[in-house]
């Protein structure tokens, strides 16, 4: 049985459960995020596709309906990464071989997990860019370029510090920075402020959602949001003062989030997709030892079908 509910109607403590316990579970499965996202787009709605097999729980997954197609599946929005989280995977293919919960989908982002190759959809392949941090900070500072160290003691000598965000006078310099790179990449379609005066609520109660911001002289100069879970670190949103560049608040803050994410259960820290022709950011990224990782864009055809008749 397939059952799809609210968030009025989760069982929270069960959807943690699966969330901090399934091998296929990613920072964007964290519940604070999640709600993050549905305060800032009025067209979805938050739901959860819940999946019974002898009236025990053995699958969920967190979805939006957009709210003028009917049917519609998108897990997640952003291009976040999505999917099931389960405990047992034969269970789970033994479940989706024989009936198919996807058949709507919209998108569905898979960052490892292969179950959905089991089904009738359409897939493209994408690649985002990995640091294995499964090793003491020490051992992995030393192993980055001498441009890269030497940037992040630079930062260091000019006084710039790193801290997570603590005021609403930093949040508006945050925004200040986002409106800014909104002008400098002529970018169409931004997140609303909404989305940063949450991401700021939600880091000060939950270990999974950072928020980081580098001052100099008490003014903020470059801001980065992290997300994590149990078995990586996702580096979402950043963004400097392009007047403050040569200060390296951007080494700075990612220096500061390795020192700590090399103390956790974290293997890996995941810098996200490099856009076609951005030549400068997959230079930044190299300098920091990250290598190319696969994973696949799911669509049903049912849903192309749909698009096509709106």
């Amino acid at each position: 049985m397939i059952k799809s509910v609210n968030l009025e109607n989760l069982n929270i403590d069960l959807y943690d459960s699966f969330y901090n316990k399934s091998i296929y579970s990613t920072p964007f499965h964290n519940l604070d995020f999640l709600v993050s996202i549905s305060c800032i787009r009025k067209d979805l709605k938050l739901f959860f596709n819940i999946i019974y097999s002898n009236k025990k729980i053995i699958a969920i997954m967190p979805y939006f309906k957009i709210k003028k197609i009917p049917f519609s599946m998108v897990a997640l929005p952003y291009g976040c990464y999505g999917g099931y989280l389960y405990h047992n995977k034969q269970e789970f293919l033994n479940y989706i071989q024989h009936t198919n919960p996807l058949k709507y989908i919209s998108t569905l982002i898979s960052y490892n997990d292969d179950a959905y190759k089991k089904l009738n959809l359409e897939s493209t392949t994408y690649s985002t860019w990995i640091l294995d941090i499964n090793m003491s900070y020490d051992t992995l500072f030393s192993t980055l370029p001498s441009k890269t160290r030497n940037q992040i003691r630079k930062s260091f000598k000019s006084n710039v510090y790193v801290m997570g965000i603590s005021t609403v006078n930093e949040l508006k310099q945050v925004k200040v920075i986002y409106r800014e790179l909104l002008l400098k990449h002529d970018i169409e379609a931004p997140y609303d402020d909404k989305l940063f005066d949450n991401l700021y609520k939600f880091s000060k109660k939950s270990k999974d959602i950072i928020f980081k911001v580098a001052k100099f002289e008490n003014k903020v100069i470059s801001y980065s949001v992290f997300l994590k879970n149990h078995n990586s670190i996702f580096y979402w949103l950043n963004a400097s003062l392009s007047s403050c560049l040569k200060l390296n608040g951007t080494n700075a803050i990612l220096n500061d989030i390795l020192k700590y994410a090399c103390d956790t259960t974290c293997v890996e820290f995941n810098m996200g997709a490099v856009p076609n022709g951005n030549s400068g950011l997959m230079h930044f990224k190299s300098r920091w030892n990250a290598k190319e990782k696969l994973y696949q864009n799911y669509t049903s055809k049912l849903y192309k079908l749909i698009r096509k008749l709106k």
